[in-house]
């Protein structure tokens, strides 16, 4: 892998150079996809806004601004590409309540505990029950974001970044004590869930 920096790497895309995108998307295509099978609970789903979030940074690749990481935007992306998807849901799920169908949906730093003690599924079910934006700053301080580059995705105050994050902790560890263990995926399905394919499987 190039030992570019993501700002060097940006730099050659813009001047034409796609194999520079190659580069970001191997870079960044974990974290990328790690976050958004959090929000959403679904591999496919999350493989597929994945590789949206990249088709948006080729299309509108951001120019490179000392003190804003590529990941910072890359994630600000996602997680509004996987709102979105989870809002669609939604709708999709009200309409056919309402026609009569029946359909199925999977229904300190607290989010590490989390992830390091329940199921991938359960952590999507929590941060269903959060407000959009404290799901979301979760997901970027779990990342390994910065305050000062959560802020920058969140486009809040960087002074803020801790009242928020402190409010958003305590309503999640608040859902994880009333989880109920019953919510857990096989094991085996959820190794293969939490992990991406690999880079060339993936297209974009």
């Amino acid at each position: 892998m190039t030992n570019e920096t993501d700002d060097q790497l940006l730099v050659r895309f813009h001047l034409g150079d796609e194999s520079a995108l190659d580069s970001l998307f191997l870079r960044h295509y974990a974290p990328v996809y790690r976050s958004l099978y959090l929000l959403i609970g679904n591999k496919e789903s999350a493989e597929d806004l994945a590789t949206e979030t990249f088709l948006t940074l080729k299309a509108h690749p951001p120019h490179p601004r000392p003190g804003v990481p590529l990941k910072a935007w890359l994630l600000r992306v996602a997680l509004n590409h996987g709102h979105n998807h989870n809002r669609s849901a939604q709708r999709e799920a009200a309409r056919m309540a309402r026609i009569g169908s029946e359909m199925s949906f999977e229904s300190v730093d607290p989010m590490k505990i989390v992830i390091e003690n329940e199921t991938k599924n359960d952590i999507h079910n929590i941060l269903q029950t959060l407000p959009e934006h404290q799901a979301k700053i979760l997901l970027l301080r779990s990342s390994g974001l910065s305050y000062k580059e959560v802020a920058e995705a969140m486009q809040i105050a960087p002074g803020s970044v801790g009242t928020y994050l402190a409010r958003a902790e305590k309503n999640f560890a608040a859902s994880v004590r009333g989880l109920s263990p019953n919510t857990a995926l096989d094991e085996k399905n959820r190794s293969a869930a939490a992990e991406p394919r690999t880079q060339n499987d993936v297209k974009y």
